[in-house]
């Protein structure tokens, strides 16, 4: 198996993921992964009122992407449905969802951090 098929396997995966409520985006500034649930509405099944809810995020290692498609690459006969269902199962499983906001902070954190330690490690010509 070459990167070029791992890749493709990959982007298959994620292509399947974009087309339900989760979707794995990765976060440049910082270079992780993230599993994020959409923004969506829900309705109460007692009152005709519905209820905005925002974007939620959980943090996603490369191991556990892999785990992920490796539990179903070698499945046959199974729809994109279902594989999309296996697939959000296990991410819903594990982990803590946090909100937009925090990631935000958490990501800020993360570069202000990462640029205090360029500037420590700068060493300037005399």
């Amino acid at each position: 198996m070459t990167s070029e098929n791992l890749k493709n396997v990959f982007n298959y995966y994620v292509s399947i993921l974009n087309n339900t409520d989760c979707m794995l985006i990765f976060e440049r500034r910082v270079s992780k992964y993230y599993w994020e649930r959409k923004q969506h509405f829900t309705v109460s099944p007692w009152s005709i009122h519905s209820r905005e809810i925002d974007p939620i995020y959980k943090i996603a290692t490369l191991d556990t992407i892999l785990t992920f498609i490796g539990d179903v690459l070698f499945i046959d006969g199974k729809s994109e449905k279902e594989i999309s269902e296996i697939i959000i199962g296990k991410i819903k499983k594990g982990g803590k969802w946090i909100p937009k906001e925090e990631k935000n902070r958490g990501v800020k954190i993360a570069v202000e951090a990462a640029g205090m330690q360029k500037r420590r490690e700068f060493i300037p010509y005399s």
